[in-house]
């Protein structure tokens, strides 16, 4: 019995292992910036490709908050939107291609900001991937 638990809990770590392997996150799970009143900003996250096929990510925005007035557009490997959408899937990831999210924004003079929390994932594996964060303030108004 003792065999037959270490036998399943090495194929276990190391199926975990093999799919935690699939892809990282450059530079890193964040993106923070400081966004002009009337300036657009772009901040990015990176997807790596660490398989030597394709990849299929998927994303689901799990919170955000956006002042009004703002213009926000994200786009992920392939496809651009006005504002964030609650889910999409990107485009086939081959070689050594990376996925990426970019938010774009511009205050339109308002003060505020904004935050996004969007969990990446495989297409396979809901569960599994992790969550980036993007934030962007407005500087304070001088005097």
């Amino acid at each position: 019995m003792t065999k037959f638990l270490s036998s399943f809990l090495a194929i276990a770590l190391f199926s975990y292992q093999t799919i935690a392997q699939s892809f990282t996150f450059d530079p890193a799970l964040t993106a923070t910036g400081v966004a002009n009143y009337d300036d657009y900003l772009d901040l990015e996250i990176k997807m790596k490709n660490q398989t030597s096929g394709g990849l299929i990510l998927a994303w689901k925005t799990l919170s955000k908050s956006i002042p009004t007035g703002w213009d926000v557009t994200i786009c992920d490997y392939n496809v651009c939107y006005v504002g964030i959408p609650d889910k999409s899937v990107m485009s086939e990831i081959t070689g050594s291609q990376d996925g990426f999210l970019k938010l774009t924004v511009n205050p339109n003079q308002v003060m505020g900001t904004l935050e996004a929390k969007i969990h990446v994932y495989e297409i396979q594996n809901p569960n599994g991937g992790d969550t980036v964060t993007f934030t962007v303030t407005t500087p304070p108004l001088g005097i």
